[in-house]
């Protein structure tokens, strides 16, 4: 768990193997003040979604009365169900990537559709998952996500 800043308007986002650490990302937000966060049982203890099983992920609100609930998100009920990518090297990994950011179907675009969509529905920016999907889909196969990280670079 780890922020770039202090203010209570970030959402954070940590990801997680063993239940206990959880519930302690959960009592550590809530002493400093942060009621705007999200817990998933991702892939080895990070934030990514898995495709080879429900994937469990925890939501604070924020509001006055701070709400936690529970989703079990299951990727075969969006067509996403499959095997995790095995990462074999950094050098395919990276090629991988690149093939996404150009738009070119491979075993990681789903899952950068699944990730990517489940991310914008969950900080706003869709309203629904479905949308999301379509969103994240839209974006990285129309070039956008590779314009914003050249914009970004520079």
């Amino acid at each position: 768990m780890w922020s770039p800043c202090s203010s209570p308007k970030v959402h954070l986002i940590c990801g997680f193997v063993h239940p206990p650490t959880e519930n302690l990302f959960r009592e550590t937000l809530k002493l400093r003040n942060f009621h705007h966060f999200t817990t998933v049982k991702g892939l080895e203890g990070s934030c990514d979604l898995p495709q080879s099983r429900t994937a469990i992920i925890g939501m604070n609100q924020p509001n006055d009365n701070p709400k936690w609930e529970r989703l079990f998100l299951h990727p075969q009920d969006y067509q996403f169900k499959g095997k995790d990518v095995p990462l074999e090297s950094t050098e395919e990994l990276l090629k991988q990537m690149q093939q996404v950011l150009e738009g070119e179907n491979n075993p990681l675009m789903s899952l950068a559709i699944y990730n990517g969509g489940f991310y914008l529905w969950r900080c706003g920016v869709c309203n629904d998952l479905k949308t999301g999907f379509d969103e994240a889909k839209t974006l990285l196969t129309s070039g956008k996500v590779r314009q914003k990280l050249q914009e970004i670079q520079g």
